[in-house]
């Protein structure tokens, strides 16, 4: 067992995010409680539950984000197998939210689609179906 930690993960800020945004097929839940030694006091969490995010929301905005396609940059300790940063598939910022409504979120990083030969909702469309 470890007595002492090797990196400042636990001092640094990580951003919201889903835990594996960059794979299509993540944990349907996940949740990560793991506040290492703390003597200080100062560590933080943040816990974001979607479907209380959207209850504050009207149609119109829910509406809007539904549109919005992103993807997402591989995560770094994976660039070594992969032979350097990769670019998700193009998926929707929301998607199944009258089931089970997920919310692909990764501040440190992801990026919006509005340019290029297909409309957002065009390849929102063909994320949904495949």
């Amino acid at each position: 067992m470890a007595i002492s930690q090797s990196n400042g993960s636990s001092s640094i800020d990580l951003s919201l995010h889903v835990e594996n945004a960059y794979f299509a097929f993540r944990p349907g839940f996940l949740l990560l409680y793991c506040l290492l030694q703390d003597a200080k006091k100062e560590a933080h969490k943040s816990v974001v539950d979607i479907r209380s995010a959207l209850a504050k929301l009207d149609l119109h905005e829910i509406s809007e984000l539904r549109t919005l396609v992103v993807v997402v940059p591989s995560p770094p300790p994976h660039h070594g197998a992969m032979g350097g940063e990769r670019w998700s598939d193009a998926r929707p910022l929301f998607a199944d939210l009258r089931v089970d409504p997920h919310f692909l979120c990764h501040f440190p990083g992801m990026k919006a689609l509005f340019n290029g030969p297909e409309s957002p909702r065009q390849v929102q469309g063909s994320c949904a179906s495949a």
